[in-house]
């Protein structure tokens, strides 16, 4: 949320400027929790290490000599995949642990979210190399490097194996973090964080951001857990930005209020008699046009400047700020497929088959999906049907086949989010069966972007 605040005292307006956080932004942390574990190959069957523990992480990773991990499958084996991780290049560990030791379990503590952690054992438990894991793969990007932006990276620990490794890396290089966190107390789950501000990323514009986590060599202490890691981002700039108040020359009566304003945003105007009034009992205040929500009034962005008009009041001395709020997500399209008959896809849906798809033995049908083949689901996510490929059958060989929403008006949207549920079961062949999912111009058909380029599984 940002504000803007102007003082206005007998028809005289005086700028003020009230501190106010910028709300920060989360940025995925692949497997920040540890909680995806794998079959080698496969990111459907999933892997337990039941009562034991991994020998580091990342793809292949064995268990611990003489263990194996159960999979979803039925089966058991030695060799579990972590995605999200490899382990730090350079950390060496000794008896029977890989480079950059450290292990997935949920043995000896109890994580404070799912069942599994990471962990590592200190000199005192025969380890002073201790052990820590790389996020795999770029996180984001530094686009800036100005005014008062900041990233912070967080987890939750516990155990006093030390030094804590929790590092901002850019292009592979760790950065000075501008402040730090570390826990209390030692047996606890706690946070601990590391905030890295324009200075700790000067230089580093256009560098790919990663995370480093655990503990370093020369590790003292027993053993150590951390779970739930975390990358939050604070946009710099000022979020306090003019709110304009004058008497209106027409209208001696009224005062007129003037701000900047963006699309996808909704303003609320407060106003009270007393500046030092908690600014939860400044009253809203209903400027024409507005819309009344809980006793709220909301006031629709006029982009690219909000001009409003109210009648002035009677009080000698009255405050106002301007409160900027995000617009909730409107749904614009929406389909469950239980209005149709089932054999029959909803108006506007369409499919086919591509060119290379000679055999047409594959076809995307709506209905019941029970009774289906054993690789397909036993019920639709909601209601009675679903879409699917030959709903009671396997879908065939060599198959090349589409469906198609109908014509989605995003002509007044700043952005859009899609969301759908999906079953998939799909044959290896080295990932050959796969399926994307392309947004198209619906006058021509060119594509516009794709959301997802390899479904498969």
């Amino acid at each position: 949320m940002k504000t803007k605040d102007v003082l206005a005292m007998a028809g005289v307006t005086l700028a003020t400027s009230f501190a106010v956080p910028v709300l920060a932004e989360d940025i995925p942390v692949p497997n920040g929790s540890f909680e995806m574990i794998y079959k080698p190959g496969s990111t459907t069957i999933t892997a337990d290490p039941l009562n034991g523990w991994t020998n580091g992480i990342g793809p292949d990773t064995p268990m611990q000599s003489g263990q194996t991990a159960a999979y979803s499958d039925g089966t058991t084996g030695t060799l579990v995949d972590i995605p999200g991780w490899i382990n730090t290049p350079g950390i060496e560990t000794s008896y029977d642990w890989l480079q950059g030791s450290g292990v997935v379990t949920r043995i000896n503590a109890q994580a404070p979210d799912g069942d599994y952690f990471f962990s590592a054992n200190g000199s005192n438990w025969g380890n002073p190399q201790g052990g820590a894991v790389d996020s795999d793969a770029p996180l984001t990007t530094v686009t800036t490097v100005g005014g008062d932006l900041s990233y912070t990276v967080s987890m939750l620990y516990n155990g006093p194996v030390s030094p804590v490794l929790i590092e901002l890396l850019a292009d592979g290089v760790p950065l000075l973090p501008s402040s730090s966190v570390d826990p209390p107390a030692p047996h606890a789950w706690d946070v601990v964080s590391r905030t890295y501000d324009a200075a700790s990323l000067a230089g580093h514009l256009g560098e790919s951001l990663t995370i480093r986590v655990g503990w370093g060599p020369d590790a003292t202490g027993t053993q150590s857990h951390l779970d739930m890691v975390t990358l939050s981002y604070t946009p710099g700039g000022d979020p306090n930005f003019p709110l304009i108040i004058t008497q209106s020359a027409l209208n001696p009566g009224s005062l007129d209020f003037e701000w900047e304003s963006q699309p996808g945003m909704f303003y609320i105007l407060r106003t009270s008699s007393d500046l030092a009034a908690d600014f939860a009992t400044w009253e809203s205040v209903n400027v024409p046009g507005s819309v009344e929500n809980n006793g709220v009034f909301e006031i629709a962005a006029i982009s690219p400047l909000n001009m409003h008009r109210i009648v002035r009041p009677g009080d000698p001395m009255r405050f106002y700020r301007v409160e900027e709020y995000s617009l909730p997500p409107v749904t614009i399209f929406d389909e469950n497929f239980d209005s149709t008959a089932a054999g029959m896809l909803p108006t506007g849906w369409t499919t086919g088959f591509d060119a290379t798809d000679t055999l047409m033995n594959t076809n995307w049908e709506l209905g019941d999906p029970t009774g289906g083949p054993a690789t397909g689901p036993t019920a639709a996510f909601s209601g009675a049907n679903c879409v699917g490929t030959n709903l009671l059958a396997n879908y065939g060989l060599s198959s090349s086949t589409w469906l198609h929403t109908p014509a989605i008006d995003l002509s007044t949207a700043t952005g859009a989010t899609l969301t759908f549920h999906q079953w998939v079961d799909m044959d290896d062949f080295d990932n050959l069966d796969h399926g994307p999912v392309r947004v198209h111009d619906a006058g021509t058909l060119a594509e516009i972007g794709v959301v997802e380029t390899h479904i498969t599984g």
